[in-house]
Parts: C-alpha cells; sequence; structure tokens
C-alpha cells in the first residue's frame, strides 16, 4: 500500500458507531509509530478533511461538506436523474431512490419520497452489502467479469448466504439471469414489509453506474401497481442513460497515441514477457492468489512464479536493454581519463599518433 493510500484509510475509522478517532486508533489501524501517525493526522487536517478536537481527538473537516455541495450539484448521475425522479415521483405517487457504488458496497446518493409513511433505513450516504436488496443487485449482475471473479474471491461466503451460488458457475448463471431480466423485485430483504423495484443505469460507455429504485408498502401495493412501477423503471432508467451522453461538440476525439496504446492492450503476451498467463484469467487492479491459472470460467489464480511484484504484467514482448554507449575511438583522451563507453583506461599515444591495439 502506498504512502497515499496509507493516509486515506484513516478515514476508514469514521463509522456509525464512532465519533472521533485518536492518534492511538491510528497507529494501531496502519501499524506505524506515533511520528507516522501525527504526519498523517497533520496532512489531512490541513486539507481540511479532518479536524482536531479538545482531548487530542480529531473528527471530520468541513471540508467534506464542501464537497458533498459540489457533489449534489455537479455530479453527472445525480443531474440526470433529479428531474427523472421527480417527474415519476409525481406521476406515480411512489417513492424513488438513486444508488451508487464503490468497492463492494452500494450507497443511496438521492432519494425523492412522497409518502412518508414509508421508513427505509436505507440512508443517503449509508453503505450497504452488495449481494442484498434491488439497490445492489442489478448493479452487481452488470459488473464486468473480472471484478465478480475478485469479489467471489472475497466474499464467498456472503455470496452463499445471499443464496446467489455456491461456487463460481452457479453464481455466474444467476447473475446473468438477472441481467437478462432486466428489473429486479425484492419482498422484505433490506426492511421488513417493503418491496424494491430497481434496474440498473449505464454510463455511454455501457458500464453501469449505479441503480434506480422505486420503493413501496408490500401491504398496500397491488399487482397491478407493483407491475406499473416495473415498466417504469425500466423505462426511466433509460431516459437517464440517455442524459448522460456526453454532447457531441464537447467530446473529446481520442490521440492516436491512444489509440495505439489500446491496439497494444489486446495483445496477448508472449513467453518472453514477464507475465505469459492467458488474459482471460487475469483480473485488473493487481489481485492475485495461489495456484495454477484458471479457464475462462474460473477466478484467477496465477503461481506467484509468474505474477511480478505489485500486480505488474507486461504484454508483448520483454523490454529492450540498453544499448552500450558507443565510443569515440578516433579521439585521444587526455591521460588518465576515460572514452566514452570503455571501462579500462586508455595508454598513451605511439608515435604514429594512433592508439595502441
Amino acid at each position: 500500500m502506498s504512502t497515499p493510500d496509507r493516509m486515506l484509510s484513516i478515514l476508514d475509522l469514521f463509522r456509525d458507531d464512532t465519533t472521533a478517532a485518536f492518534q492511538e486508533d491510528v497507529m494501531a489501524h496502519l501499524d506505524c509509530s506515533r511520528a507516522t501517525a501525527y504526519r498523517y493526522l497533520k496532512s489531512l487536517t490541513e486539507s481540511g478533511l479532518l479536524a482536531p478536537t479538545s482531548g487530542g481527538a480529531y473528527v471530520l473537516g468541513s471540508r467534506i461538506i464542501e464537497l458533498d455541495r459540489h457533489l449534489r450539484q455537479h455530479d453527472p448521475l445525480m443531474r440526470a436523474a433529479r428531474e427523472v425522479m421527480r417527474a415519476t415521483g409525481d406521476e406515480l405517487h411512489a417513492n424513488l431512490m438513486l444508488c451508487n457504488y464503490y468497492g463492494d458496497k452500494v450507497m443511496c446518493v438521492d432519494r425523492y419520497w412522497t409518502d412518508d409513511s414509508i421508513e427505509s433505513s436505507y440512508a443517503r450516504g449509508r453503505p450497504y452489502t452488495m449481494f442484498h436488496g434491488a439497490t445492489a443487485k442489478p448493479i452487481l449482475a452488470n459488473l464486468p467479469p473480472y471484478q465478480l471473479r475478485n469479489l467471489m474471491l472475497w466474499h464467498a461466503a456472503e455470496i452463499r448466504e445471499a443464496g446467489l451460488g455456491e461456487d463460481w458457475d452457479e453464481f455466474r448463471a444467476n447473475l446473468k439471469r438477472l441481467r437478462a431480466a432486466g428489473v429486479y423485485v425484492s419482498h422484505g430483504e433490506v426492511d421488513p414489509g417493503l418491496i424494491g423495484i430497481g434496474s440498473a443505469i449505464f454510463s455511454p460507455e455501457q458500464k453501469v453506474v449505479g441503480s434506480l429504485v422505486f420503493i413501496a408498502a408490500e401491504a398496500r401495493t397491488t399487482p397491478s401497481g407493483w407491475r406499473s412501477c416495473r415498466r417504469a423503471s425500466r423505462s426511466r432508467r433509460r431516459r437517464c442513460h440517455i442524459t448522460c451522453r456526453p454532447r457531441k461538440a464537447t467530446a473529446r476525439r481520442r490521440s492516436a497515441s491512444c489509440r495505439r496504446g489500446r491496439a497494444a492492450s489486446r495483445q496477448r503476451p508472449s513467453r518472453s514477457s514477464p507475465y505469459a498467463a492467458p488474459l482471460a484469467c487475469c483480473p485488473r487492479g493487481g489481485a492475485f492468489a495461489l495456484g495454477r491459472p484458471g479457464g475462462r470460467n474460473r477466478p484467477h489464480a496465477a503461481p506467484l512464479a509468474c505474477c511480478p511484484p505489485r500486480g505488474r504484467f507486461c504484454l508483448g514482448a520483454a523490454r529492450r536493454k540498453k544499448s552500450p554507449p558507443r565510443r569515440a575511438f578516433g579521439l585521444l583522451p587526455p591521460r588518465g581519463r576515460f572514452c566514452l563507453g570503455a571501462a579500462q583506461r586508455q595508454k598513451p599515444a605511439g608515435p604514429a599518433g594512433r592508439v595502441p591495439t
């Protein structure tokens, strides 16, 4: 873990049951010295992410409130879905929730609540697991294969408890069915007595960026009512997808170097490269495990012998060695110096003015 990553991981100490963090907590969390913990806390305090209080405690700083205001005003997903949520909520008298994800967590980033009698534990900014509810499963079903392999490697027990599969093949088959359905309906998976109807939202590059979810009380919702919400969820997510597209006038053209870089990334590694495993079993992000390389339908398990340090791997031929510098044979260096590329002391010139061989 790099130094910036270690410093930013101090923010993970602030949870629902934590009001403040102390220097000793940082030392135990990072397993570092007191001087290092003090230096990290000082940097976060100067940036406004933390603020010191009495008793040597640190709390979240005001810079986070400033960033939250900027997020509400300029986030592309929230700006694209705000009008859609307002119009749909007024038309169907339904509660809507906009969710986003990072890592293995899903959280609500915006809500439009028309029925205050319905209470949901999905508060804005509160992270939840990726494997439960209509807010998370539409996102999970549309994640890239390398992220799904990493989730299976690190959260196999949670996947089994959620009923998504006992192994990789079953997990992949269940997600394929969820992805083909387009809309997922949950009955009390997160909050008992509530129905969630959610669908995924995609970027112009067909990458999943979030989910749009209808929340309703199960006792007061008729089958025709939740079917209409299901149709509305599918149509509204398309409107959010279209609104998120960048304009042609502001879209940047890809340079020739970028195109060459993408073409090079699609090449298969040669046997001379440090990493020669098939691309189908190479997860992105540098996540490797012990064992032998698996097939296309298995999580990556490359041996350490073919995994270069820090998760790096080369595509194509090995790096070329630098050629030795050229030696100036026609020049006579002064006594006691060296020619370019030479590593031996030169002898004085002979009577003919040439360097003796």
